[in-house]
């Protein structure tokens, strides 16, 4: 393995055996496997890929796709059925939750415990426990029996014993979910702070958004297999994408497209295909482009920073009173943190009959944090109020790529400004006495 490598998997594969019954296991066992009751099914198929040394990796997939089983190989806690990995340096793992913790020794036996086991020798562990307590935060519960932990519990105490052991390879699968906001908080600064010193992460989430955020490449599988490698936005995209496409074909006959990503490199898109949408296509928004305040074709189009303009093409296939285009912005967890409105902007087209068409731009900054989010666009007539009367609606029309501003990552969501004012009060021994004052006059 190259020295700059921690990580090598090559052609790795994974079958199981399953069985109808506990009956069909018994028979085959004991014909000596004469009788086969079995089906095998094949968890991976020939996964490949490295991960340099501080480098911090996402795994994407759908449940079932094989990324717990690949990162159980990884550890060590499970046996390829074929292929080979290849690990340099010491493996920290959070998988299942409590995994490797015996139910009836104390948190503090646990943690000194899963130090030895990480690789600590007796007096390395016992100067890790301190740091393991002040990270896991949970007071006496620490002389308890982990048993009588809660889940939260649980993970905090085991991240602290994972983070503490200061690991070369550190692998989280989907842990941190069960965790508090202050507690994720703390734990992606931490994470933060280990792929600074040089630790190789590999992170596993369904959360979008942290991956975009956190993550230097990203790996998407797919039924055991490697389906895309490489930059975080491009793969997360076409994830999401796949989704659409996934979720289009079942949710009935029509065939609609996925929600295209607005990149530097893709800044308008036309939106007749896409869906599901709703409405009695009295309206329909049939286009979107992102008009960047910066000429410069190599400027991202959506900076954090700069100002822009988002314009919606919309016909109409009917006669509408008083047409309206409202569209909001999503985090990819869902939360909507931005609306606007046309009508409520300013913009009103009049009166429409079928064939009219019109377009409407919105200026806006986005102070946020760099990533894809979420755009749902629609098309009302506001004389019958809103939302009564959608004349077209997508709930995810577009994805928005937002560009970090000048480089810099951000570690909060929001960058809103905030002009600050104040006044100082000055002591009595500040106050030049009145011979300096006469001396001056």
């Amino acid at each position: 393995m190259s020295p700059d490598l921690a990580l090598s998997v090559h052609g790795v594969v994974k079958r199981f055996r399953t069985f109808g019954s506990s009956l069909d296991k018994m028979l085959e066992y004991l014909s000596f496997g004469l009788v086969r009751r079995h089906r095998t099914f094949h968890a991976l198929n020939g996964v490949s890929f490295e991960v340099r040394r501080g480098e911090c990796v996402g795994i994407l997939g759908t449940n079932g796709s094989g990324k717990s089983t690949i990162l159980q190989i990884v550890a060590g806690t499970m046996r390829p059925t074929a292929g080979t990995v290849s690990v340099r340096g010491r493996v920290a793992a959070l998988l299942e939750l409590g995994a490797g913790f015996s139910p009836d020794f104390t948190g503090r036996e646990n943690a000194l415990l899963n130090a030895r086991l990480l690789g600590c020798d007796e007096e390395e562990a016992q100067r890790a426990l301190s740091r393991i307590e002040a990270f896991a935060d949970i007071g006496d519960h620490i002389l308890q029996p982990v048993r009588t932990y809660s889940s939260g519990m649980y993970v905090r105490l085991a991240f602290a014993v994972a983070a503490a052991v200061e690991p070369e390879v550190f692998i989280v699968d989907e842990a941190l979910a069960v965790g508090d906001h202050a507690f994720q908080t703390k734990c992606f600064a931490r994470l933060r702070e280990l792929r600074d010193r040089g630790a190789t992460i590999l992170f596993v989430s369904h959360d979008l958004q942290s991956v975009c955020d956190f993550c230097d490449r990203a790996i998407w599988m797919d039924r055991g297999a490697v389906r895309a490698e490489g930059d975080t936005k491009q793969v997360v995209d076409a994830y999401l994408t796949s989704l659409r496409a996934r979720n289009s074909r079942s949710s009935g006959p029509v065939p609609c497209a996925p929600p295209p990503l607005l990149t530097r490199d893709q800044r308008s898109a036309d939106l007749r295909g896409v869906g599901p949408r709703s409405g009695d296509g009295r309206l329909k928004i049939v286009g979107v482009e992102v008009l960047g305040s910066d000429p410069d074709p190599l400027c991202p189009p959506v900076d954090a920073k700069r100002p822009f303009d988002l314009v919606f093409t919309v016909e109409a296939g009917g006669s509408v009173a008083r047409p309206n285009v409202w569209f909001r912005i999503a985090h990819l967890r869902g939360t909507t943190f931005m609306t606007a409105a046309s009508v409520a902007s300013g913009f009103d087209p009049g009166p429409l009959e079928a064939g009219d068409r019109f377009t409407v731009a919105f200026r806006m900054t986005l102070p946020i944090h760099h990533g894809i989010y979420a755009v749902g666009a629609y098309a009302t007539d506001a004389a019958a109020g809103l939302p009564d009367d959608v004349l077209d609606g997508m709930e995810t029309a577009f994805f928005l790529d937002v560009a970090r501003h000048g480089g810099a990552p951000a570690s909060h969501l929001l960058d809103l400004p905030a002009p600050a004012t104040g006044s100082v009060k000055r002591g009595r021994s500040h106050q030049p006495s009145p011979s300096v004052l006469g001396a001056v006059a």
